[in-house]
């Protein structure tokens, strides 16, 4: 890779070497049939290993012309499980239900910054968070440990006066405005542990049902919303959240003197599940020459969403990539652009010819 100039003057170092990353995957599985078929399914192990990630290491300087080098380095691990399940739950006379299950379980590792040609930082401090304040970074991607940690500093809740308190790395609580970026510690991840899909099929003569339900259970997410606009002390003589008045968690920060103060105080639960599909039909065949059958269809998407975050769908925020749990823009810095999720109804008519 050449580097790219402006105002005359290289702003990258050069690096020829550049080449996609490398994956290497290991899959060990079972396949299974239970109770004359009716139960019926394979359960998966996995390793997978991603080499040569790219991202901008640290060189020295000089020789090199700027500080940091883009360069095929960082290696990531993910280990886990898959489930499926495929079930015939019951079959009485015109009644039909079946059942199918998918689930994968996944434990990541990001392994090292460093190879043969680059010695990689031991730890990178990433997703910057706007302005206004300077909230600073609320991840930290570190070897020998899971992609999406939040670090951030730990909340000791909220003292008479509205303002932050915190813990500093002796254990004592501060107010949030004395700590400093030492005082940082990990204090959740972002990346989901468990995912799953259940879907639910039922028949009745020519009546057709079927719920497709979809989660994600183990992560927390940064609530950027409750961050910036939730609080009293959000901003002066600017529109806020109900959740700066409801007389909930965030109402009680009436300082002003932490309110740009990263912290756990805003990370909450990320798990949901969502009533992703329901689509009832009802089908007549038709004895003609050039028909067949008719099927009319009522289609429901995105109907519902069970969750403990406040922060809008959380299905809307990103769980992959480097840098899960929290809104980014294209830059992977903290954002507080927001499109709320909608529930679709769809009505339509099948011909079979």
């Amino acid at each position: 890779m050449a580097p790219t100039t402006r105002f005359g003057g290289p702003n990258q170092n050069t690096n020829y070497d550049l080449r996609w990353e490398k994956a290497a995957n290991f899959n060990a599985g079972v396949d299974f049939e239970l109770f004359g078929s009716k139960l019926s399914g394979s359960l998966n192990y996995y390793i997978r290993t991603n080499r040569d990630l790219l991202g901008n290491y640290n060189v020295s300087n000089p020789p090199n012309i700027q500080g940091q080098t883009f360069a095929n380095v960082g290696t990531m691990r993910n280990t886990g499980f898959e489930l499926q399940l495929n079930a015939s739950v019951l079959r009485k006379g015109d009644f039909t239900y079946d059942l199918g299950f998918t689930g994968a379980y996944n434990n990541n590792k990001f392994v090292s910054f460093s190879n043969a040609l680059f010695q990689g930082q031991k730890y990178i401090d990433v997703v910057g968070m706007p302005a206004p304040g300077s909230p600073g970074t609320m991840q930290r991607l570190q070897e020998d440990t899971r992609i999406g940690s939040f670090y951030a500093l730990k909340s000791a809740g909220v003292n008479d006066q509205g303002a932050l308190l915190v813990y500093n790395k002796k254990g004592e609580v501060i107010p949030g405005n004395q700590a400093t970026n030492d005082d940082k510690q990990f204090v959740g991840n972002g990346l989901p542990k468990f995912t799953m899909g259940l879907s639910n099929n039922f028949k009745y003569k020519k009546w057709d049902l079927s719920v497709f339900l979809r989660g994600a259970f183990g992560y927390k997410l940064f609530n950027t919303y409750a961050f910036y606009l939730g609080t009293p002390a959000t901003q002066e003589n600017a529109n806020v959240l109900k959740s700066a008045y409801d007389g909930g968690k965030y109402s009680k920060l009436t300082s002003p003197t932490t309110y740009s103060t990263l912290s756990d105080y805003f990370l909450e639960p990320g798990g949901f599940l969502k009533i992703d599909n329901v689509t009832l039909s009802y089908t007549q065949p038709v004895q003609t020459k050039f028909l067949q059958s008719v099927r009319i269809y009522a289609t429901s998407r995105n109907l519902a969403t069970f969750t403990k975050f406040t922060g809008g769908d959380p299905d809307l925020i990103q769980v992959n990539g480097l840098y899960p749990g929290v809104n980014k823009n294209s830059d992977n810095n903290g954002t507080l652009d927001y499109y709320p999720s909608t529930t679709q109804l769809l009505l339509g008519v099948q011909l079979t010819f």
